[in-house]
């Protein structure tokens, strides 16, 4: 019962953090005329495209009618023109009824918009909303308790670190920051105030820890610019004060917390567990019993990572080897893009193991103390 309220003390607590950060702390905005708002497609007619577009390599044009669904202007009837050139990749492929996102700008002239894309708002809803269902119809209480915990490290993201690389803070002093909390508070919804969720929280940060000191180090030494796309090109024109290659980190930081956590929690509570079978049991024996649950762990944990990052880049690996002739591997290896995805499985995966001893030898050492439990 304790444990419990422990536990809803912790809830409401990081429901605070949540509200704080989102009411008082302001990022400054870009200026910008352009507003975006949804529309349904209500009429569509084919007509001649001009030669000059023709030329261009567009091959239709398209008189689209639509309605205003949201902002001011809802309820009002606009038309635009769409081109196409029959290129499932380019065109926006919409037909009557879709409901799309239309952008204008604010002016006392008539009302022009362009169709920017398809609104994807309904999908991704219902599948926020299958996986909120899950998680609290097989968690039940400790569903909703990992829900919030999503829920704050999202917003800490989002609302507390993000707005602070955009301002130039240090990229690893933000990362630290955000693993800090986020750990703190996930372990204590999760696990209660107690020694297990201590345990989970050292070893955490100490994963982490080493996964940043390495990606500082091999970023630093390889030379990395932290220029792995388009959107690192484009933010760095919006802000010259980004420390490119400190996002590289920080990104590599908070990708790992995840898995480092699930590996913390995972052995701490199964130190625990083993310790109320047999009381009897040594700090060596307890903490032999964290390194061989480890070792278990390690095989499928690593392959997460691994696989995570390898997904994301699927498109990128059958493009090289697609085009092996004129990609080799010397060549390869030595993209920044390919270095980068490399350093950051691997850090990830280093800081993984190294969360396995610390976390085990803490465990170890806070049960055989003899108080195991919820600090009374």
């Amino acid at each position: 019962m304790k444990n419990r309220c422990y536990s809803v003390f912790a809830c409401v607590f990081s429901l605070l953090f949540i509200v704080v950060p989102t009411c008082g702390f302001q990022v400054d905005d870009v200026s910008t005329k352009t507003l975006y708002d949804k529309a349904v497609v209500v009429k569509m007619e084919a007509e001649a495209i001009p030669e000059d577009l023709r030329d261009a390599g567009f091959v239709q044009k398209y008189k689209v009618t639509v309605k205003m669904k949201t902002g001011k202007y809802k309820g009002k009837l606009v038309q635009t023109d769409i081109y196409s050139e029959q290129n499932p990749l380019l065109d926006l492929n919409i037909k009557v009824g879709d409901t799309v996102i239309v952008a204008y700008e604010e002016s006392g002239e008539e009302l022009q918009i362009d169709i920017i894309d398809r609104d994807k708002g309904k999908p991704l809803l219902l599948l926020i909303i299958l996986f909120f269902i899950a998680v609290v119809s097989l968690g039940r209480f400790k569903g909703v308790k990992a829900l919030i915990s999503l829920i704050f490290t999202l917003v800490l993201i989002f609302v507390l670190m993000a707005p602070l690389l955009l301002k130039g803070y240090s990229p690893l002093i933000s990362a630290i920051l955000v693993s800090i909390l986020s750990t703190t508070v996930t372990m204590l919804i999760v696990a209660g105030i107690n020694y297990k969720s201590y345990s989970a929280m050292i070893g955490t940060l100490g994963g982490v820890f080493v996964a940043g000191v390495l990606s500082v180090l091999s970023a630093a030494v390889m030379r990395l610019s932290g220029l792995v796309g388009h959107e690192s090109i484009f933010l760095q024109s919006i802000s010259e004060q980004i420390d490119l290659r400190g996002i590289l980190v920080c990104g590599i930081i908070i990708g790992a917390l995840g898995a480092v956590m699930d590996v913390s929690i995972s052995i701490s509570s199964a130190i625990t567990e083993v310790r109320q079978a047999n009381p009897n049991l040594s700090l060596r024996e307890l903490y032999r019993a964290g390194v061989n649950i480890g070792r278990d762990i390690i095989g499928t944990m690593t392959n997460t990572l691994i696989l995570a990052y390898a997904g994301s880049s699927l498109t990128m690996v059958l493009l090289f080897i697609g085009q092996k002739s004129d990609f080799p591997l010397i060549r390869v290896m030595n993209f920044d893009l390919i270095a980068s995805e490399i350093l950051r499985a691997l850090a990830g995966s280093i800081g993984m193991l190294t969360a396995i001893p610390i976390t085990a030898l803490t465990a170890a050492y806070f049960n055989t103390r003899g108080r195991s439990g919820d600090i009374s």
